[in-house]
C-alpha cells in the first residue's frame, strides 16, 4: 500500500483491478505483468503500450494462451471479430480492447 496515494502497489493481488501504469504509458500494471508472462523476448525491459508483441516473442500459440489468461483474469470474452492481428499488435491495442469490453459489461 502506498501511503501517499492509498493505492495498492502489489501487482499480484488483484489482477483485474486497475493500477497505475508502472509498466508503460497506457498499460495497467497488472495487465502488463500478465502480458509479460507470454513474451519470451521481453527480458527485464519495461513493457510499453506501443511495444510490438510479435517482436517480443508472442507467437500464435502464445496468443491463444494469452487470450485465455486475459478472459479469465478480467472476466471478459473477446469476440471473434476482435481476434485479428491489429488487436494483438501491441500491448496498448490489446489493453484498449479489454478496457472497452469491461466498460460494455458494466452497462
Amino acid at each position: 500500500m502506498d501511503a501517499d496515494t492509498g493505492t495498492s502497489t502489489d501487482i499480484g493481488t488483484d489482477i483485474g483491478a486497475e493500477k497505475p501504469a508502472e509498466a508503460g504509458a497506457g498499460l495497467d500494471a497488472g495487465f502488463a505483468e500478465l502480458l509479460s508472462r507470454h513474451l519470451r523476448y521481453l527480458g527485464s525491459a519495461p513493457l510499453t503500450g506501443d511495444a510490438r508483441l510479435r517482436d517480443l516473442g508472442l507467437d500464435s500459440m502464445q496468443a491463444i494462451n494469452l487470450l485465455f489468461a486475459i478472459e479469465d483474469a478480467y472476466g471478459v470474452s473477446i469476440p471473434d471479430e476482435l481476434l485479428v492481428d491489429e488487436t494483438f499488435e501491441t500491448g496498448g491495442n490489446l489493453w484498449s480492447v479489454v478496457v472497452r469490453l469491461r466498460e460494455e459489461d458494466q452497462r
